[in-house]
C-alpha cells in the first residue's frame, strides 16, 4: 500500500471490517514495525524518529470514543503534559461543537461525567475526545 496524508489536513480512513484501518493507525504510531517496507514522514523513516515527539504529530478518534470519568476538564486534558488555560479549553471546545453542552451545565469545564462517559451521549463523547 501507499499512501499520502497532507499535514494539517483532516484525514479519514473509512473501509469494511477487516480491511486494515487499526492495523495503519497502530503502524502510523510505531505500536509495532512493519514486517516489510517502511513509512516514512516528510520523507524520512519514521523508526528514526524521537517516539514520544513523533506521537505527538497525531490525534484521532475511533467511532467509538470512550472517555474516562472524571471532569470535562479532565477529560480534554488526558494525556496532556502541561496544564490546559481556559481559553484553550474554550477555543477547542467551540471548534469542536462541545461548547454549548459545556455552558448549559452548572460546573462547566469542572462538572461530571460518568465512569465510560455514560452522561453524555456517544456524538458527544466523539466532541469532547476531539477537544483533547
Amino acid at each position: 500500500m501507499s499512501a499520502s496524508i497532507p499535514q494539517g489536513k483532516t484525514t479519514a480512513l473509512v473501509g469494511r471490517c477487516g480491511s486494515g484501518k487499526t492495523t495503519l493507525l497502530s503502524l502510523l504510531e510505531r505500536l509495532y514495525t512493519p514486517q516489510d517496507g517502511r513509512v516514512t514522514m516528510g520523507g524520512r523513516n519514521i523508526a528514526d524518529y524521537d517516539l514520544r515527539a513523533y506521537r505527538n504529530h497525531f490525534a484521532y478518534v475511533q467511532q467509538d470514543a470512550g472517555i474516562f470519568g472524571g471532569t470535562f476538564r479532565s477529560a480534554m486534558t488526558y494525556g496532556l503534559e502541561r496544564e490546559a488555560s481556559e481559553a484553550e479549553l474554550t477555543e477547542a471546545a467551540e471548534k469542536t461543537g462541545i461548547m454549548p453542552l459545556v455552558r448549559s451545565v452548572k460546573g462547566g469545564f469542572d462538572t461530571g461525567i460518568s465512569i465510560s462517559g455514560g452522561s453524555v451521549s456517544g456524538g458527544q463523547r466523539q466532541r469532547i475526545v476531539l477537544s483533547r
